[in-house]
């Protein structure tokens, strides 16, 4: 997309603002249940999802006020289940939120070095015919950017991106498979970020999701490659 230059700083007041926002919103005066879960954990616990959830709401909201018998307490009480489907409708509101907040936040700094590295590429090209022409100082310049851009556009931007499997149920795993050559930087969407260019990810999508990978060769070329991982619907339980 096109943007004009940013040429700006955040101010004092501005980095104070944005530190307090993000500190009031770890407080466990605003968020006083808070968990960190291992890798490991974030797989083995159970989550709702798109599919899961009119299942889970109907239970609570329907079935269990109605059939008080079958609530054993060995989960919960109602009351409880009640509260914890309250809490995850609020947090999903707020998640969402987030993301985007996260995602805007990410492009305006990418933006920003782009900038940056622009420049840099722009001023060692400057500096290269200075120092042809004998101009004081050229060459210090020119060989201190030199092993940054000597030698850009001999490797073509190239590389595969993979889902593995490409269709999960609800609740499992894919492995988003990446190999790129030619590349100065590698990212993600869909809040992942930069990654390294060959390697391999995660991911437990709620729902269908495409994830955009873009590579970014030091000449500023861009690779874009996507995979889709495809979330089948969950079945209901059997009946009792």
């Amino acid at each position: 997309m096109p943007f004009s230059n940013i040429n700006i700083v955040l101010t004092g007041a501005q980095i104070t603002a944005i530190q307090n926002a993000i500190t009031a919103l770890k407080a466990p005066a605003n968020m006083p249940v808070q968990f960190n879960l291992t890798k490991a954990e974030r797989k083995s616990v159970p989550n709702i999802s798109n599919e899961r959830y009119p299942y889970v709401q109907r239970a609570i909201q329907n079935h269990a006020p109605t059939n008080p018998n079958l609530v054993n307490g060995f989960a919960g009480t109602t009351a409880e289940a009640t509260n914890d489907l309250t809490f995850y409708d609020q947090m999903k509101s707020f998640i969402l939120q987030l993301r985007q907040v996260t995602e805007i936040y990410e492009d305006t700094q990418q933006v920003a070095g782009s900038e940056a590295y622009t420049f840099t590429r722009v001023l060692y090209n400057t500096s290269k015919d200075a120092s042809a022409n004998q101009v004081p100082g050229a060459d210090a310049v020119a060989d201190d950017l030199g092993t940054l851009f000597e030698g850009q556009g001999t490797a073509a931007l190239a590389g595969t991106f993979t889902a593995n499997p490409s269709a999960i149920s609800a609740g499992q795993p894919s492995t988003l498979s990446r190999n790129i050559t030619g590349s100065a930087s590698v990212a993600i969407d869909n809040g992942i970020g930069a990654v390294t260019p060959s390697g391999n990810l995660s991911v437990t999508p709620a729902q269908t999701t495409t994830y955009n990978l873009t590579a970014t060769a030091p000449d500023g070329e861009t690779l874009d490659l996507s995979a889709t991982v495809t979330v089948t619907d969950v079945q209901p339980p059997p009946a009792p």
